[in-house]
């Protein structure tokens, strides 16, 4: 099995703001598509989005549930067994996933962003991209300069 490296970066000139962090995504193949290339990018994106956030909002909730749960609220959750916590929602639901699939591959189609492996850039969703061990892919988005 090989295994890829796909580096996700933003360019935006006169924005300070973190980007998305790299993913890891590994493949049975050595060739894949530039649409299969972007799906698996971008579902791996929304996994590690949805944990970071739900880690967050999840120490967010328990500080606050812990600090400001009434005695009654104890009381009550005692006599079924055990005080908890509620549990967030687990995932992103898969419409969701699927139309910012769609999102990213209409705006590699649009040219709002372009990938390179190695010095290349492949053009077409349909293209074939050939991979290597510890390939580095760089998705690349160019944003204008305001005031032209």
């Amino acid at each position: 099995m090989y295994c890829y490296h796909v580096n996700v970066s933003s360019l935006c000139f006169g924005v300070d703001e973190k980007g998305i962090e790299p993913i890891h995504f590994t493949s049975e193949v050595d060739v894949i598509t530039v649409r299969e290339l972007i799906t698996r990018t971008v579902k791996k994106q929304l996994d590690a989005l949805q944990k970071e956030h739900s880690s967050a909002t999840k120490r967010i909730k328990a500080s606050l549930e812990r600090q400001y749960l009434s005695d009654e609220e104890i009381a009550l959750m005692a006599k079924k067994g055990s005080v908890y916590l509620e549990e967030q929602n687990k995932g992103i639901e898969a419409k969701k996933v699927k139309n910012e699939v769609s999102r990213a591959l209409i705006a590699f189609r649009e040219k709002k962003f372009f990938i390179t492996i190695k010095g290349d850039q492949p053009e077409q969703l349909d293209d074939n991209v050939a991979l290597m061990e510890n390939t580095e892919v760089l998705f690349l988005r160019l944003m204008p300069l305001i005031g032209g």
